[in-house]
């Protein structure tokens, strides 16, 4: 419902009278302890696997962040390396408080098309618009993972239409 961006589901199963059984937040919370606020759910995947699939995803974002600060210290911005190697107009895989820095990284010098998510429940990410794998907007030459613990998955959804080119953050920070 409202934990999860799809406020319209909630909504009509509010209204629905079949339904009024149902308790549904009124607010969205956000909880301290992740591992601990799911413990109850996916019970068919070990609890060891769930935290090793979030201590997975903190430590790839902070490696992610420490090789960007690098980065910026020897070689400029992100902007700078893509305009080197003739990119003006990329998608972002992936939305969040790290595509937010890379948004104002690229902002004023390279064209953001769109940000990709896998099943996005808006049209827009303020006013850049949100759009499926499939529909890449036309003349985007690159797309710029931010889950890069994912990047096998999207890589391979991404060969499967073949229209762009795509890298991860990480990989671009390696230039």
């Amino acid at each position: 419902g409202v934990h999860c961006a799809s406020e319209n589901v909630t909504q009509n199963l509010r209204a629905h009278s079949l339904n009024k059984k149902v308790l549904l937040p009124s607010a969205v919370e956000f909880p301290g302890n992740y591992a601990q606020a799911f413990e109850g759910i996916f019970s068919w995947i070990s609890k060891e696997k769930r935290l090793a699939c979030s201590n997975n995803k903190l430590s790839c974002y902070n490696k992610l962040l420490l090789k960007w600060v690098g980065f910026l210290k020897n070689n400029g911005s992100p902007s700078d390396t893509l305009k080197k190697q003739g990119i003006n107009k990329v998608a972002l895989w992936g939305k969040g408080k790290i595509c937010d820095l890379l948004l104002d990284e690229l902002e004023n010098s390279i064209d953001v098309s769109a940000i990709i998510e896998s099943s996005p429940q808006k049209d827009f990410y303020g006013t850049i618009p949100l759009v499926r794998c499939e529909d890449i907007p036309e003349g985007t030459q690159l797309v710029i993972v931010i889950p890069v613990y994912d990047w096998e998955k999207i890589k391979e959804k991404l060969e499967k239409i073949d229209t762009v080119r795509a890298v991860g953050l990480d990989q671009l920070l390696e230039v």
